[in-house]
């Protein structure tokens, strides 16, 4: 697995909601455990600290997001595959550094944060 510095097509020239097309909303994880949610377009540099993770919820009904993952090498290619293809069911997925899957979101309010 690369890291995350040079596995995200991300660069300078990009910023907002170009950044990452098509998230919805992201969480950043400290090593503690602690959760921060975050603004998809002030999505910070994940080369910045290794011990955080990150759980990020794309609309995978954005071709552009579609485009980002299936070319983001930082994913295991079983997980570009699945998030990309056509999904008549819920599933989630877990390898050793990384877990994915594909599921409906019913209940998110795109306009405010859920309470």
């Amino acid at each position: 697995m690369e890291s995350p510095a040079t596995a995200l097509p991300i660069t300078a020239r990009r910023h907002g909601a170009d950044l990452l097309p098509g998230l919805v909303f992201a969480f950043r994880f400290a090593s503690d455990g602690s959760a921060v949610e975050i603004h998809p377009a002030t999505f910070p540099d994940v080369a910045a600290d290794p011990q955080t993770w990150y759980w990020l919820n794309f609309n995978l009904a954005d071709n552009r997001a579609c485009q980002l993952i299936s070319q983001t090498r930082m994913l295991p290619e079983t997980a570009r595959t699945l998030m990309v293809g056509q999904h008549d069911h819920q599933q989630l997925y877990a390898s050793a550094d990384c877990v994915y899957g594909v599921f409906s979101d019913l209940i998110r309010d795109f306009d405010r944060a859920n309470e």
